[in-house]
């Protein structure tokens, strides 16, 4: 098949493709303009939410009471509705951040998603654009460590569970089944199923205690701390090695190499 278009030589680049570039999920200027503008909404009914309750505001705090105190005292803050755009930029910071390879594989995956989106809604107010111009990595980092805490909560819930199988004694009850004529024994899959979930519980308790201890802090005063216990530790081990090499050394007596008393070498006036 004949076509009118030249093929370009190799080298060429003039007459290549120009590359695409690559579309990312959340675009993070106008996130920062969207936030900007919610800010602004809020801070308005703010002040006139402080115009409105100024006067009481103000007898609170001669009565002593803790700027807290004042806000539970009085009727809440109504916040305009967070944007549809702000709303779908958190959902998919969420849902992009379950799909990565620290959190791609649990089952409880929709928890996480939830976890984040929430804490995102909560923070919202929290985030300052005169100190950040960078919403995308305020809102990850808050996604970031609500599915850490949704992580921890699902595996002190599973230690927990197979505690409270481990101590109902529903083990020892139930053993490998036998049928009347036949030797064979018939393995249980729901016991075989408790105790792997026991075994693999007690195993990640373990590994997590063990990482958690290997985990070194950064502080110099921490780091002077392990110092001196390592310190004292190697001075502990070298008298115990003393004490014992002490205890495996024989007295020495002065006079067990000579056969005749000592009387013999004085002489007598």
């Amino acid at each position: 098949m004949n076509s009118d278009k030249p093929i370009p030589k190799i080298g060429d680049v003039s007459k290549a493709a120009p590359k695409q570039r690559k579309r990312h999920y959340v675009n993070n200027p106008d996130f920062y303009a969207a936030l900007v503008v919610y800010k602004a909404k809020c801070k308005v009914v703010e002040d006139e939410w402080k115009i409105l309750y100024a006067k009481e505001i103000e007898i609170h705090k001669q009565n002593g009471l803790t700027p807290k105190q004042i806000l539970a005292s009085l009727p809440k803050i109504e916040y305009p509705r967070i944007p549809e755009y702000i709303g779908y930029c958190i959902y998919m910071i969420a849902n992009k951040l379950s799909n990565s390879p620290n959190f791609c594989n649990y089952t409880y995956k929709d928890e996480m998603i939830a976890d984040g989106i929430e804490d995102c809604i909560l923070r919202i107010r929290s985030f300052d654009p005169e100190k950040s111009t960078n919403p995308f990595a305020y809102f990850t980092q808050t996604c970031y460590f609500a599915s850490v805490r949704r992580i921890k909560k699902e595996k002190k819930q599973k230690q927990v569970k197979a505690e409270i199988v481990k101590n109902s004694g529903i083990l020892s009850e139930m053993g490998p089944e036998h049928m009347d004529g036949d030797d064979g024994n018939y393995e249980n899959s729901y016991l075989s199923f408790l105790l792997e979930t026991v075994d693999h519980s007690h195993e990640a308790k373990d590994r997590d205690e063990s990482t958690r201890k290997s985990l070194k802090k950064t502080t110099k005063a921490h780091q002077a701390k392990v110092k001196e216990q390592k310190e004292l530790e190697l001075l502990e081990k070298e008298r115990e090695q003393f004490d014992i090499l002490e205890s495996e050394i024989e007295p020495i007596d002065p006079l067990q190499d000579y056969d005749s008393p000592l009387t013999q070498y004085y002489t007598e006036e």
